[in-house]
C-alpha cells in the first residue's frame, strides 16, 4: 500500500518549436496525454516556447520527447538548407 502512494517523479523540460510545425507538436503531446504549458512567444525567432512534463521511467513519455526533438531538428535542418540554397 504505501508504494502506492509514493509521487510519480516528474520532469519539466523546455523545448523550443518553430511555429511552421506548433500543431504537428501539439498533436503529439495531445496524443499521448502529455502535459504541457506554453511558456512564451518568440516573434524574432518565430518559435514558441513549451514546457512539458514527463515522467522519465515511462518508455512512451520518453519515446514521446525523442520525437518532439527530432522533429524540431529535423525542421530546423530543413529551414537552414533552404535559405543557404537560394
Amino acid at each position: 500500500m504505501i508504494k502506492d502512494m509514493q509521487t510519480q517523479t516528474m520532469k519539466a523540460m523546455s523545448h523550443a518549436v518553430p511555429a511552421d510545425i506548433i500543431m504537428d507538436a501539439l498533436g503529439i503531446l495531445f496524443e499521448n496525454d502529455i502535459t504541457f504549458h506554453v511558456e512564451g512567444i518568440d516573434e524574432e525567432d518565430t518559435t514558441i516556447l513549451i514546457r512539458t512534463s514527463t515522467n522519465p521511467k515511462l518508455r512512451r513519455h520518453r519515446d514521446v520527447l525523442d520525437n518532439l526533438k527530432e522533429m524540431i531538428k529535423d525542421f530546423k535542418y530543413y529551414r537552414e538548407e533552404t535559405h543557404t540554397s537560394n
